[in-house]
């Protein structure tokens, strides 16, 4: 494997003295670009750095076989969590063998009694919207954060190595300008990435070198099998690919396969806000109608920015 502008990634170079640091390895290219680097450039996992996943129950097989083959390849001591709201903490550690595969820990998020709303009352927690991403900030950057504070008992005050590309500058400037607010759950953002100047080409012709370690999947499928931060035509077309694996014909009256099944049911759960994860488009359910129509088209106009960097590649 060809590694270059090492120096970006040697922890001298992206950490002051004395300071923390997790990497997160979301099950994308990119971020397994940039953990590869780190170990590469420090020669070997540094000790007290944190490599870990977290997972939603929702990631496709190819990502968490993906992140395992990292693990072993590039020794990372890689640290797999979910969140688990019936532990003291809400989180547990899990392996690959033993995670979630079928929505579990998203699932029990968005069905359990939420003790104390702002009115003083219980009741079930609204589903994510493009705006409030809970699903990110429940399931992975807390859940990452309960673990570094309660089992490692970090302090307050450490750093979160994000594979933000340097095509990528708005990703980067948001972050740092929500750092003050990162830094109670998730950590100051550094970016190794984006200060070597790493473009999307660049990951590529990476793993394309190592065809063996690569993640099997398309990037259109994205980590998490059907996002609502996906664009439509990206949603309708995996769809359609899933049930034709499957061997389920979509035409008018068929149901959906279970991996759309899950996102329709979720959509139909009685909730402090009932009703579907985007209000810009039809639901699950009316998609795969549309699917199973022959209408593979997108009604709405289509944000490249909308993708989520914890289920994106």
């Amino acid at each position: 494997m060809n590694f270059s502008s090492l120096d970006a990634y040697r922890l001298d170079r992206i950490l002051p003295a004395g300071g923390r640091l997790t990497v997160g390895v979301s099950g994308g290219r990119s971020s397994g670009y940039q953990a590869a680097h780190i170990i590469e450039a420090n020669g070997g996992a540094p000790r007290g750095v944190v490599f870990n996943f977290e997972n939603t129950g929702k990631e496709r097989e190819e990502t968490l076989a993906f992140v395992d083959r990292l693990d072993r390849h590039f020794q990372m001591g890689l640290v797999w969590l979910e969140r688990d709201g019936t532990a003291p903490h809400k989180y547990r550690r899990v392996t690959y063998e033993t995670a979630a595969r079928n929505g579990e820990p998203f699932d029990e998020l968005y069905t359990e009694i939420v003790p104390k709303r702002r009115d003083g009352t219980a009741g079930v927690r609204p589903l994510p919207n493009p705006a409030q991403r809970t699903c990110t900030a429940e399931l992975k950057t807390k859940t990452m954060h309960r673990y570094l504070r309660n089992e490692l008992h970090w302090p307050t005050h450490y750093y979160s190595a994000l594979g933000f590309r340097a095509d990528e500058p708005g990703r980067v400037k948001r972050n740092r300008a929500a750092s003050a607010k990162r830094a109670l759950e998730g950590g100051w953002g550094v970016f190794p990435m984006f200060d070597a100047g790493v473009t999307e080409s660049d990951v590529r012709r990476f793993w394309s070198a190592a065809p063996a370690l690569d993640l099997k999947l398309d990037s259109n499928y994205g980590n998490c099998d059907f996002c609502f931060m996906k664009s439509t035509w990206k949603i309708k077309e995996t769809m359609l690919l899933d049930a034709l694996a499957q061997q389920i014909k979509p035409r008018a009256g068929v149901a959906p396969p279970p991996t759309v099944q899950w996102w329709v049911d979720m959509e139909a759960r009685e909730s402090d806000r009932s009703g579907p994860f985007r209000r810009d488009r039809p639901g699950y359910q009316t998609l795969w109608e549309q699917v199973c129509a022959g209408d593979m088209e997108s009604a709405v106009a289509e944000n490249k920015a909308d993708v989520c960097g914890s289920c994106g590649d």
